[in-house]
């Protein structure tokens, strides 16, 4: 690639932000030869005399990448690149074919809880808000890790256009030369085998252990967690049992056995569907179509109302807010038909979501947001009896009771939220939490939960005297 030029053409190599073993593929290659990066080339790479070095402001991905050293100039001959990108599809990403690099959910799953978990059980994690760094609060789509998985796998294979190739890790370990090849041929490169092997053997987990650890020494104010643990394939079997193969139930499933992950589906089980809505099928089709907007089919009258009506309801408009936030601002406005699709799917997808505590806090709050209180009320009432909600899913009721102004009910969560803490530090944490969303009578509870730890430090006797003058 000539220094400093654009290059002539630029392939998406997506995966979710799950640990999906990439930066090995994205260290093969570099070893070869073929450039590859995170935004755009010319931002990524800086110009120098005798070709280019990596952008000081990318340093941080020599962390993963052995090959990969600030110091050393390169020169990529070829006039194409590979972009790596976590993004949730979009009209620009999904203007050209892509290549989509997958792990199995059991294990990219169980991997990210390795990585960030960390003071939390596994079964815990998997009935938590997905966040990238944390698990204590909910990002983006209040989504529990395995179904933010799904439905980010999934969405990609509905809007991938034609000519789109699916790369599975497990794939790549067993037959590492073809399946490299496989992408480079997706951009009409060609390496010898001895230069695939040289490159094979450059990227082996001990050097990117050791590349890890000597980046971790030199940067000791940096992220701690360990990003390279080993890349088994089906790791899972190691720790999963009937409990946490039951949280991959719906949605999780469906992308397992949409991948091709057939064993690891059965492993899954079968899950009562619950009763839908007659109604959501053609409405989805008319989305699709163009013959109603998204609006149209939230705003639709229902014929009663029966609890599946109000939960196909609910799944509409929780799939309109998930929409906005994975859309650019500007996002419905600029291309209106890429969003009606990214709808429709949206929707779609979320009637197969398992009907767990998290999910249908997000239906029922989805509803609340928009003033139908009593349908609220039947979605929690009808589909949460016998449930037995984690502690993230029983603080999230507790907050919903209270905005229905079920202070009982509220009350009610937040002991089970606050039985199910650990530690004092957990219970000031959230009591400042809801302190901050003015939620005082759960907070409460919370800084009695602490009470029991031994109030052990000053500023849960603060927060105390903060409450009482409210």
């Amino acid at each position: 690639m000539a220094i400093g030029v654009t290059p002539k053409e630029t392939r998406l190599l997506v995966s979710s932000e799950f640990p999906t073993g990439l930066s090995w593929l994205l260290n093969i290659l570099l070893d070869m030869g073929v450039c590859v990066h995170r935004s755009s080339a010319a931002e990524f790479w800086l110009p120098r005399e005798n070709g280019v070095q990596l952008n000081p402001l990318h340093e941080e991905v020599q962390r993963w990448l052995p090959s990969l050293n600030s110091e050393e100039t390169y020169h990529f001959a070829e006039p194409v690149t590979f972009q790596w990108n976590h993004a949730w599809p979009s009209p620009e990403l999904t203007a050209q074919p892509i290549l989509f690099y997958n792990r199995c959910g059991f294990d990219a799953v169980y991997s990210q809880y390795k990585r960030r978990g960390a003071g939390f059980r596994f079964l815990t994690y998997l009935n938590s808000p997905h966040c990238t760094k944390a698990v204590q609060f909910p990002t983006l789509l209040n989504l529990s890790p395995q179904d933010t998985w799904a439905v980010y796998c999934l969405l990609w294979k509905r809007l991938a256009p034609a000519g789109s190739q699916w790369i599975r890790f497990e794939d790549m370990r067993a037959s590492p030369h073809e399946s490299v090849v496989q992408v480079l041929e997706f951009q009409g490169l060609k390496r010898s085998r001895e230069q695939l092997e040289a490159a094979i053997e450059a990227s082996t987990f001990e050097k990117a252990k050791a590349t890890e650890e000597r980046y971790l020494t030199q940067n000791p104010d940096g992220d701690r967690a360990r990003m390279t643990r080993g890349g088994k394939v089906a790791e899972w079997k190691e720790t999963f049992g009937p409990r946490e193969k039951a949280c991959f139930a719906g949605l999780p499933a469906a992308a397992l056995k949409e991948f091709g992950y057939h064993k690891e589906f059965l492993e899954v089980g079968a899950s009562d569907a619950p009763a839908q809505a007659s109604w959501l099928s053609a409405a989805i089709d008319d989305l699709r179509s163009g013959g109603k907007s998204a609006e149209d089919i939230a705003a639709m009258p229902l014929s009663n109302q029966s609890p599946a009506d109000a939960l196909a309801r609910g799944q509409i408009l929780a799939s309109l807010d998930w929409v906005s936030q994975i859309a650019a601002k500007e996002g419905p406005a600029r291309n209106p038909a890429f969003y009606r699709r990214l709808t429709a799917e949206m929707i779609d997808l979320s009637r197969h979501l398992s009907l767990r505590p998290l999910n249908l806090i997000n239906f029922a709050s989805a509803l609340l947001a928009r003033g139908h209180q009593q349908q609220a009320r039947l979605v929690l009432g009808e589909y949460m009896a016998g449930s037995q909600p984690f502690f993230a899913e029983a603080l999230q009721l507790g907050e919903l009771w209270a905005k229905l102004g079920e202070k009982k009910q509220s009350r009610k969560w937040y002991q089970t939220a606050g039985s199910l803490l650990d530690g004092e530090n957990g219970a000031r944490l959230y009591a400042w939490h809801l302190i901050e969303r003015k939620e005082y009578a759960g907070a409460r509870v919370f800084l009695a939960a602490a009470k029991k730890f031994g109030w052990t430090h000053l500023m849960a006797r603060s927060f105390l005297r903060r409450l009482k003058a409210v």
